[in-house]
């Protein structure tokens, strides 16, 4: 799907019903796929590959459609759950599901003569380019997003130092809220002001008190040391 460029991986995804299978391992929880932990696990990192490939290329909307309900109660549930010891393990689903839902808001933003925001060319775009997700659809996955982040960038600028946390699910919150905002500006109609305002506030709110926490230092202090090594090794090796 990678490699097969958007219409032959349309033709795939038509031909094998890859939405039904992407489905079938996403419309519930690993524990209820009645398979061994690790398969289903696994089964599900893999369909939110496949599906975020597929945003990637344009197609396999529907998906989005159908597990919205889910999506948008996982999401409001996670800025409670993500810090109990029982789910700091157990956030691949919600941390890949992030990242899909990053392809859609891009997707979404986009009208056919946007194809850069694809990485397409204008034969693929014009093929098979869908506009059944439109900016509507995505907005409302804003806010808890923003919420959960402000929890994560709060806790980790905090407690880092004694307790360390899993950095991947505030990565794909920030990742997720820049696509937003990029692709936001970019809509007509917009309220410029409001959406300003919203950014003031995320910033002095929570990224500005993270950028200055002692826990970013300590992590920004631990790559340091991270390249160091590396570094020196290279150097022994050269050597």
């Amino acid at each position: 799907m990678c490699q097969s460029g958007r219409n032959l991986a349309s033709i795939l995804d038509s031909r094998y019903h890859l939405n039904l299978i992407v489905l079938r391992f996403l419309a519930v929880s690993a524990r209820d796929l009645q398979l061994p932990k690790v398969k289903s696990i696994n089964l599900q990192t893999e369909a939110l590959a496949l599906w975020r490939v597929s945003a990637t290329y344009g197609i396999s909307t529907s998906i989005y459609f159908d597990l919205y309900s889910n999506i948008v109660s996982m999401i409001s549930r996670l800025e409670v759950t993500w810090s109990s010891a029982e789910d700091r393990d157990s956030l691949t689903y919600e941390i890949g599901l992030i990242s899909v839902l990053e392809k859609l808001v891009c997707l979404a933003g986009c009208s056919p003569p946007d194809i850069n925001l694809l990485n397409l060319d204008s034969s693929q775009a014009e093929v098979s380019f869908s506009p059944s997700l439109n900016w509507s659809h995505v907005i409302s996955l804003h806010p808890p997003i923003v919420s959960l982040s402000r929890s994560l960038l709060n806790d980790i600028g905090s407690n880092y130092p004694v307790q360390k946390q899993d950095l991947n699910l505030a990565t794909v919150c920030l990742n997720f809220l820049a696509t937003f905002y990029e692709t936001e500006a970019k809509q007509r109609g917009l309220d410029e002001v409001s959406r300003l305002d919203s950014i003031k506030d995320y910033c002095s709110a929570s990224l500005s008190p993270f950028l200055s926490s002692f826990g970013l230092s300590i992590i920004i202090n631990n790559l340091w040391l991270v390249c160091i090594s590396m570094f020196s090794f290279l150097k022994f090796k050269t050597d």
